[in-house]
């Protein structure tokens, strides 16, 4: 087919100024050396207290969230959790390995809509991989395995968006928006993000090839909106009604501007004492490399300045729509998670910025601005990391349920089936009820379930009767995650109580539980069995 007049040429990946594949390559794996220095500090256990329903349900190869209306949402925690199972350490390296090829597609993504600037692919993909500064989530990757992964599709699928226009095909076209319709099943939040791909298509021409592509893509992000949100936002008992949608105008600027104060605030304000940890210099030492290697083959860096001006525009353009969804709810005042989608705006619009402040230098004195001003950017991003770090260190809650749960099994290697574990705790290790139960679920491989007393009861509303301790999951969740409603009789339940000797199981029924009815009668001893049946899900209570 005869490409149209104004069509761009599409070709393989450019090898202008870049020393060809073999450049490329080369900048691949510097970029990783220079994650692998940014992030090697991170640890596997850091965890909120509520992520283990994400462990238990993806072990059994459960994806669906049905509570939020995304049927897909767990995805991404499948090959962690299959194939690498029982071990934190399996989520931590997915992440690693989601983030990196979220950068790798932005590289490429880059190189491609701007062959002639591979400069700006390398710099945004350097500051997409260390410029977090504020999402403690992105250390937790429990949780955010499941961002990073739809992030680094996202990205994918723009670039075969793009790509398609350029090859004029319309199976690409196809394939990317029935990717984009099912990425948006799994989070709903990446649909503003997608929404915000025919701006690279820029210029927009020939204009009666435009209709079709805006047609199939946007009709596909239209139809993620009608299935995604209105089934969620309709149920006062989905996670989106939790989050209190407020699509104030006024209120979301203000959100809005507050998450872009997280992201970009930290630059201008970072800490000397942050700043003297050893992988600090070692982290903008790589970089270094890395600019020297790309500055030394290109002739005139950054070009125009007007050019720097509109890719900064584009990239805070596709920051605030990383944002967008999280902006409309109230519950979104804080950085936690926000970062992850709106990473790659932030990321094109920093390095962009930094050939627009340096335009006016002579080439030599330009290539060493950039340098210095990007080392500053990796460093206090790496500074930054280290100190979220020190953060879960010291709030993170895995070390005590941990503990907890390894002195659970300790007095009850085993139970008979359809035990109920109660837990009384007035330090709250398990801060909800879906929690702990999750976590029990999954130490005794279903033969017991738990409940922790006094936290919040979110999706298994509980009640005490004269026949024993009623558990009504919510409707959502029975059938996707066999989940039915529930009667543990009397003697089939397993008081545990922590204090400051440890967890121990209580051999009476304790005056902080509704009294037991006429006739019921408590005999915990029953329940256990000592024989230990060695489950795996065990070793994740092994330091490790």
């Amino acid at each position: 087919m005869t490409p149209p007049k104004n069509a761009t040429p599409a070709g393989p990946l450019p090898s202008t100024g870049g020393g060809g594949h073999l450049g490329v390559a080369l900048e691949l794996v510097l970029l990783a050396l220079l994650f692998a220095v940014h992030f090697w500090g991170v640890k596997a256990t850091n965890m909120g207290g509520y992520e283990w329903p994400n462990l238990h349900l993806a072990s059994r190869g459960i994806i669906d969230y049905p509570h939020a209306n995304r049927p897909l949402t767990l995805l991404w925690f499948l090959p962690p959790a299959l194939l690498w199972p029982q071990d934190l350490r399996g989520f931590l390296v997915f992440e690693w390995a989601y983030l990196l090829g979220g950068a790798a597609v932005l590289y490429a993504l880059l190189r491609f809509r701007a062959p002639a600037w591979p400069e700006l692919a390398l710099l945004a993909s350097a500051f997409v991989l260390t410029w977090v500064p504020m999402d403690h989530a992105r250390l937790q990757a429990t949780v955010i395995v499941g961002y990073a992964g739809t992030t680094l599709v996202a990205l994918g699928l723009m670039l075969l968006f793009l790509y398609s226009w350029r090859r004029e095909s319309r199976l690409f076209l196809a394939i990317s928006a029935f990717g984009a319709l099912g990425l948006s099943r799994i989070a709903e939040a990446v649909i503003p993000l997608l929404a915000g791909a025919p701006l690279l298509l820029w210029p927009l021409r020939p204009w009666t090839r435009l209709r079709a592509w805006l047609l199939a893509w946007l009709g596909a992000l239209l139809t993620a909106v009608v299935l995604s949100l209105p089934g969620a936002l309709g149920r006062a008992d989905s996670y989106q009604a939790s989050l209190r949608f407020d699509p104030h105008p006024l209120r979301m600027l203000e959100r809005l501007g507050l998450q872009f104060s997280f992201h970009l605030g930290p630059l201008f304000r970072g800490s000397w004492a942050e700043l003297a940890a050893p992988s600090v210099p070692l982290a903008a030492l790589v970089f270094g490399l890395l600019w020297w290697q790309r500055a030394r083959v290109t002739p005139e860096l950054g070009g125009r300045p007007s050019r720097s001006l509109v890719a900064v525009l584009l990239g805070l353009v596709f920051a605030g729509l990383g944002y967008a969804a999280f902006v409309a709810a109230a519950a979104f005042v804080t950085p936690v998670r926000t970062q992850i989608l709106s990473g790659p705006g932030i990321a094109v619009a920093l390095a962009s910025s930094l050939f627009l402040l340096s335009a006016a230098l002579p080439a030599r004195l330009r290539a060493l601005a950039i340098g210095a001003l990007g080392a500053w950017v990796v460093a206090v991003g790496t500074a930054r990391t280290l100190t979220l770090q020190r953060d879960w260190d010291r709030h993170g809650r895995f070390p005590a349920q941990r503990a907890l749960l390894s002195q659970l099994v300790a007095q009850a290697p085993d139970v008979r089936p359809h035990t109920l574990f109660l837990l009384i705790d007035d330090q709250h290790t398990f801060p909800a009820v879906f929690s702990f139960r999750h976590a029990v679920e999954y130490m005794y491989a279903r033969r017991a379930s738990g409940l922790a007393w006094d936290v919040p009861d979110l999706f298994y509303p509980y009640s005490f009767a004269g026949d024993g301790l009623h558990i009504e999951p919510l409707e959502a969740l029975r059938r996707p995650w066999d989940d039915p409603p529930t009667v543990y009789r009397y003697d089939e339940l397993v008081v545990v109580a922590r204090g400051p000797g440890g967890l121990r199981v209580l051999e009476n029924w304790p005056s902080t539980l509704p009294p037991l009815p006429a006739g019921a009668r408590y005999e915990p001893r029953t329940r256990v069995v000592s024989e230990d049946p060695r489950l795996p899900a065990r070793s994740l209570l092994l330091p490790r």
